[in-house]
């Protein structure tokens, strides 16, 4: 999308990334479908949009901390059954 974005044609890209031309249209082809974007254009301007941040991770329910009994009873099993 980056090249896209650049203005770049399918042959220019090809040579970039050294694939064939045809290589190129069909990976287009399947982000102008994927992102659901009428034209190059259009996903030239979508590449040059900056991405969404990740959504926040929600915190773990539980941890390690402090748990070494029962660190060490799993680390005992582990070795028993080896």
């Amino acid at each position: 999308m980056e090249l896209v974005g650049a203005h770049l044609s399918n042959a220019e890209i090809a040579a970039r990334l050294c694939i064939s031309v045809r290589t190129v249209e069909s990976h287009v082809s399947s982000l102008l479908r994927k992102l659901e974007v009428p034209d190059r254009r259009a996903l030239a301007r979508r590449a040059l949009t900056p991405a969404r941040p990740a959504p926040v991770l929600p915190t773990p329910l539980t941890s390690f901390i402090g748990r070494v009994s029962e660190r060490a009873e799993l680390t005992e099993m582990i070795k028993a059954y080896r």
